[in-house]
């Protein structure tokens, strides 16, 4: 007989298991394509086990998105929050954005189809995730303007994220649909890389700090 802390495990197993399965499912089919049976059979278990765990397609849907952005905004704040300069930890917060992405594309994904949300319920939580990387880049703007670190050449952070984020997130999602059948892996690391650091070089111009590379 199993012990209550082994049987916990095992639950707790489960229900990451169901999440990474839904998260891969919602961030390729999109959240109305997506069934419950297909999420399921995917880690080898039937709808029931899936409904054990969360009550609704709806419910799971939810609990995806936060544990998708709820991982990568933290590491975007502990980078930010680190040891080193401020310009030092910029290009960390760039560098985990990036990397962050590379090792798992849905973030991009499902941020391209939530900016088409229509649910309330689920545009809160956009939203919420969001305010969090504004609260960021505005300490930033904050810090930087006080230390004389930064000059940028607009104070609005709404321009800033548009051109970060809407760069790695066109690439990832759009990039292969736009333009069919790539001349190379576009998902590569080494192409990633190239990608990184032409983010790291805009975010420099737009935030006045000299570029040494």
């Amino acid at each position: 007989m199993k012990s209550n802390s082994r049987r916990r495990l095992d639950a707790e197993n489960s229900k990451l298991a169901i999440l990474n399965a839904a998260e891969q499912r919602f961030s390729e089919f999109g959240y109305d394509a997506t069934r419950l049976e297909d999420i399921a059979a995917d880690i080898g278990i039937g709808r029931t086990g899936v409904l054990y765990h969360f009550s609704s397609k709806h419910s799971l849907y939810t609990a995806v998105l936060e544990h998708v952005y709820g991982d990568y905004i933290t590491s975007l704040g502990r980078a930010l929050v680190g040891g080193g300069t401020l310009t030092e930890r910029i290009e960390k917060v760039i560098t985990v954005s990036v990397d962050g992405v590379l090792n798992r594309p849905s973030i991009a994904r499902m941020a391209m189809r939530e900016a088409l949300a229509s649910d309330p319920e689920l545009i809160s939580i956009i939203r919420a995730q969001a305010k969090t990387i504004m609260d960021l880049l505005n300490v930033i703007f904050e810090e930087g303007e006080k230390s004389g670190e930064l000059t940028p050449i607009d104070t609005d952070p709404y321009i800033l994220i548009s051109s970060m984020s809407g760069t790695l997130m066109f690439y990832v999602s759009a990039l292969p649909t736009l333009f069919g059948s790539l001349p190379y892996d576009h998902m590569a690391p080494e192409r990633f890389e190239l990608l990184k650091k032409n983010i790291l070089n805009t975010a420099k111009h737009m935030l006045g700090i000299k570029n040494t590379n």
